[in-house]
């Protein structure tokens, strides 16, 4: 079925005959093209009413192209039918409007009105709607033709016209002949036009072809995809054999490692290594040794260990250098993953050099110590027995610096020539610190664990009293003492205490207060805690005694409670308890508090007023209420007691450097008795029993303690090891108020 088009004809021509009256001009004409396109337009709803308008019908085969600016619309053969007859009838029209003669002059036919108005415009884009409405509103809104009042007939019914109306015949067959030759000449001129609109048509039409073609060359290049995935997914052979084969390059490249490791490296995919250097002789790890792997370069730490990442997998080529050692090349194969590389041991090629070390005490092995010289270093085996490679360029003397944590470093200079095992002992690094009057004045003295290096650490000033007080710390080189030294007085001509802590290696004070009388309590972590009266204070002031606790490396003490006096306060499981005494104070006050040393975590444990704490054991707290006693343990809430405990004698506990351990003491036999409690195994150890022993004891090492023997012949602090050997005396020294203030 052939396809049709409807479109308005803006280059329709109007004439206008000035001679002619204007009750007789025709209304402007609007020309539809019927042509060809692709556009559906459904069916109109009544048949278009074009009367008065000059219709122009062009016809098209299926592949023509429709005029420039158009924008073809489909007319079914129904619309088509009605457009056929509206068209018949105002062609009809039209005839008998253009063969009458006019009124005034009928030799000559009327020319185009040069004030006529231009076609009005009509939409290219117009469906067959849009422009049967645009004629109907044309029609509506233009003035109707006046036609004279004669009735005018066709020109075959000449011969019936009014006889009123004087018409000369040769006047209307030149008129005739001159309106058909100005129709011919308007239509060349319409056909010009079109021919021009038609051209720009084309090239308009042709860039929307292009535009077209693209995007059906894309649409079927995305239908031969399709297809062919679909053929390929409906033919069991192909499909099955690409799956098939699919797998089966998997499988060889998991089989395979070479094809693995270079699939797995081409998509990114990186492993990590690490290993252990170790030396032959002693089988001990080796530090400084440089590995080499895939181009990057590390040394290996304290234990010999060193680790890589971002490696690529498969085979790779492992060095190991150190001066003193031969050097080691192997092949490894690295996985996907971590990869442990084990150890790799390399042999000595210089000259070996032997050193035992031991503890000076016990005299056991130290299985960490170490010996460095230069570039070379060796660690010691369990027994504590090095082997130094030394690559020795120049025969000359050199230096080996034997260490170990918690030791103090040993250096010894060797002979190139002497490689016989040099035994070394080794004493711990912390310092003794003790106070004697043998210049007659409390002066503060530090002295090595095995009696070297001592030196005067604070001077006295001559000022202070007996009730002089030093307390270490139990694992840095830190002490706090308390004395009269500053010789500072109150109102009354008393004394007024001083608390510095006394930095052991460099022998810097910081004063940290003072008042009429100062207690140490005991050490929290890094924190001193401590009680002062405020000087000047009255015997009935509520706050005059204070709680404090002041930080190393800070400016000042914080305080942490106020009381008349406290009844009791000690530092347990490194928590602050204490209790203020009710004299002066609300009885609402007057109860059984914990804190942490920095003040923070106040908590009420006990809602009555506590006469004295007593620490039983190393877990365990007894508190005396009027007559009634309590029992508290870490981390709970108090007990009562049905009777009086058996112990009612308090226990100072000195925790080790490690924590693994707590130092106390005891008398039994009329004896002192130093015991170590085992923290993990909760076990107690009798470590020394003599007359005369007491605190106090502290801790130099996690397995070196001093304790202090006091019998009437002597008063002197003694060193021993957990580890065995005997005790050995350090220095006689003054005995001082060390014990707890409340004990």
């Amino acid at each position: 079925m052939e396809k049709f088009y409807v479109q308005p004809d803006n280059d329709a021509k109007k004439t206008d005959d000035s001679s002619v009256d204007k009750k007789q001009v025709k209304a402007p004409a609007k020309k539809l093209t019927i042509i060809d396109g692709s556009e559906d337009v459904p069916p109109a709803d009544t048949t278009p009413k074009l009367a008065g308008k000059k219709i122009k019908v062009t016809l098209h085969d299926d592949e023509s192209t429709s005029g420039a600016g158009d924008t073809p619309a489909v007319v079914n053969e129904v619309e088509l039918s009605s457009i056929m007859q509206a068209i018949d009838s105002t062609a009809a029209e039209h005839k008998e409007i253009d063969s009458l003669p006019t009124a005034e002059n009928t030799n000559t036919l009327p020319q185009a009105a040069e004030d006529t108005k231009p076609d009005e415009e009509v939409d290219s884009g117009m469906t067959i709607g849009d422009a049967i409405a645009a004629a109907e509103a044309d029609e509506t809104s233009s003035p109707p033709l006046e036609l004279p009042e004669e009735p005018l007939q066709d020109a075959e019914n000449a011969d019936e016209i009014d006889d009123s109306v004087d018409v000369d015949s040769e006047h209307i067959e030149q008129s005739e002949e001159s309106k058909k030759d100005q129709i011919i000449a308007d239509d060349t001129v319409a056909d010009e036009a079109d021919n021009e609109t038609a051209s720009d048509s084309e090239v308009s039409l042709n860039k929307q072809d292009g535009a077209g073609s693209n995007s059906s060359t894309e649409l079927k290049k995305r239908s031969k995809v399709k297809t062919f995935f679909k053929n390929w997914w409906l033919n069991p052979v192909t499909k099955w054999g690409t799956i098939v084969g699919v797998f089966a390059v998997i499988a060889l490249i998991g089989l395979i490692p070479t094809s693995r490791y270079a699939f797995l490296n081409s998509v990114g995919v990186r492993a990590k290594a690490s290993l252990t250097v170790i030396g032959n002789e002693n089988q001990q790890p080796l530090k400084n040794a440089v590995v080499t792997i895939a181009n990057q370069e590390k040394s290996t730490d304290e234990q010999g260990r060193v680790s890589f990442e971002n490696l690529k997998l498969g085979e790779q080529t492992v060095t190991v250098k150190k001066r003193g050692y031969a050097s080691i090349e192997n092949k490894k194969t690295l996985g996907w993953g971590s990869n442990p590389l084990g150890a790799i041991t390399t042999t000595v090629s210089g000259t070996k050099f032997s050193f035992f070390a031991k503890d000076f005490l016990s005299s056991k092995g130290i299985a960490n110590a170490e010996a460095i010289s230069g570039d070379f270093n060796a660690t010691a085996d369990k027994d504590g027995r090095i082997v130094l490679a030394v690559d020795q360029l120049e025969d000359k003397d050199f230096e080996v610096t034997i260490k170990a944590p918690d030791y103090r470093d040993e250096l010894l200079t060797i002979k190139p020539s002497d490689t016989t095992e040099k035994m070394v002992a080794l004493a711990p690094s912390k310092q003794h610190i003790f106070i004697s009057k043998r210049s007659g004045k409390f002066d503060v003295y530090k002295v090595d664990a095995d009696g070297k290096n001592e030196s005067l650490l604070v001077p006295a000033t001559g000022s202070e009293r007996e009730d002089i007080s030093l307390l270490s710390h139990p694992a840095r080189q830190f002490a706090a003492l308390v004395s009269t030294r500053d010789g500072k007085r109150n109102k009354d001509g008393y004394l007024l205490s001083t608390v510095n802590i006394v930095n052991v290696k460099t022998g810097e004070l910081q004063k940290i207060g003072q008042s009429e009388r100062i207690q140490l309590i005991d050490w929290a972590g890094d924190r001193l805690v401590y009680l002062g009266i405020v000087d000047g204070a009255s015997a009935a002031n509520p706050s005059r005694s204070k709680l404090y606790s002041f930080e190393i490396g800070q400016p000042g003490a914080k305080e942490l409670a106020s009381a008349n006096y406290f009844n009791g306060a000690t530092v347990f499981k490194g928590a602050v308890y204490y209790s203020p005494s009710s004299y002066a104070l609300p009885v609402t006050s007057a109860k059984f508090y914990k804190t942490n040393p920095d003040g923070t975590g106040l908590s009420t444990i006990l809602d009555k007023e506590v006469w004295s704490i007593i620490r039983s054991d190393y877990d365990t707290l007894n508190l005396s209420v009027q007559q009634e006693w309590y029992e508290l343990k870490q981390n709970s809430t108090p007990v009562k007691l049905s009777g009086i405990p058996s112990v009612v004698r308090s226990r100072v506990y000195r925790d080790s450097t490690d924590a693994a351990r707590a130092l106390w003491t005891d008398q039994r036999d009329g004896k002192g008795v130093l015991l170590s409690y085992d923290v993990a195994g909760k076990k107690d150890t009798v470590l020394e029993s003599r007359a005369g022993l007491t605190q106090p004891a502290s801790w130099l090492s996690p397995t070196t303690y001093v304790f202090r023997v006091s019998d009437g012949r002597e008063v002197a602090d003694y060193i021993k090891s957990t580890n065995g050997g005997d005790a050995k005396k350090l220095r006689d020294v003054t005995n001082t108020d060390m014990s707890y203030y409340y004990n």
